[in-house]
């Protein structure tokens, strides 16, 4: 039996447990393997408001380059954030460059498709949001009028 074990008595008296730094070792071992893999994961890309369109590009961009990620769906509530996560901390900064060049390009490529849009007339105004989202709009007025209320209410009161 090894020095330090601890003899059971009773039923099992033939077992031995070994010795409590063997048990902590095991078990910090198990904690720094968990803690190093968690470590290893980061948020590349929060999904929360990105169109399809964009989130699959991002994908097959990183698949084209072979960035290792995987991706958490968002909650049926939205509580939770779906993201795009770096399986290999090791990739993130060739990651988030890729990402920030291909961002660059979308937003280029976006501002002058909406540019051509206002050339051409047909780019959407406030007077077109008005007249397709009437009842959307006086939502956010009277929202707005209400924070603006309750904001300046207490100053009305000084004077009392």
């Amino acid at each position: 039996m090894d020095k330090g074990a601890i003899r059971q008595e009773g039923a099992n008296a033939s077992m031995a447990i070994p010795p409590v730094p063997y048990l902590f070792k095991a078990h910090r071992a198990y904690i720094d393997a968990n803690a190093r893999e968690a470590a290893m994961t980061t948020v590349l890309m929060n999904l929360r408001d990105v169109p399809e369109e964009e989130a699959q590009e991002v994908r097959e961009l990183l698949e084209k380059h072979r960035i290792l990620f995987y991706e958490t769906p968002p909650s049926r509530w939205g509580i939770s954030m779906g993201a795009i996560w770096l399986s290999d901390k090791r990739q993130e900064k060739e990651a988030r460059q890729l990402i920030a060049q291909y961002q660059r390009k979308r937003r280029a490529k976006i501002r002058a498709n909406h540019e051509r849009l206002k050339r051409e007339g047909s780019a959407e105004t406030l007077l077109d949001n008005i007249r397709n989202r009437p009842f959307k709009v006086l939502l956010y007025l009277v929202a707005a009028a209400l924070i603006l209320y309750f904001s300046i209410r207490p100053f009305f009161s000084l004077g009392n």
